[in-house]
């Protein structure tokens, strides 16, 4: 039986958003497309103390942490997470533990 991530501390619904360049027919500029790929639940929490610290180590910009079930394929930089209308990119992608059931996503919110 494998480990299962503790449903209750799910309580945000989190859009997984991926970048797809494309290109504009009129003018043929490229142009970022970012398309809808999931919605799932996950956890939401502001970076504090010495978790922003050791975040701001890995990636300067990180200053919130969304856990969710594992989700193979997301990619730091090339994805993103919509929490209650915010947006948050993503800025590095981490197992959490020795299997492969959570994510730890360390995110950067767009002003």
């Amino acid at each position: 039986m494998g480990f299962l991530m503790r449903a209750g501390r799910l309580r945000d619904r989190v859009q997984l958003e991926k970048n797809v360049p494309s290109e504009d027919p009129v003018d043929g500029a490229q142009r970022e497309e970012w398309v809808h790929v999931a919605t799932v639940w996950g956890e939401l929490r502001d970076l504090r103390g010495r978790e922003y610290l050791a975040a701001r180590e890995i990636h300067a910009a990180a200053s919130a942490q969304i856990r969710i079930r594992y989700r193979p394929g997301l990619e730091p930089l090339l994805w993103r997470a919509v929490v209650a209308g915010a947006i948050y990119n993503i800025e590095h992608v981490a197992r959490v533990g020795n299997r492969p059931a959570e994510l730890e996503l360390l995110v950067s919110k767009i002003e």
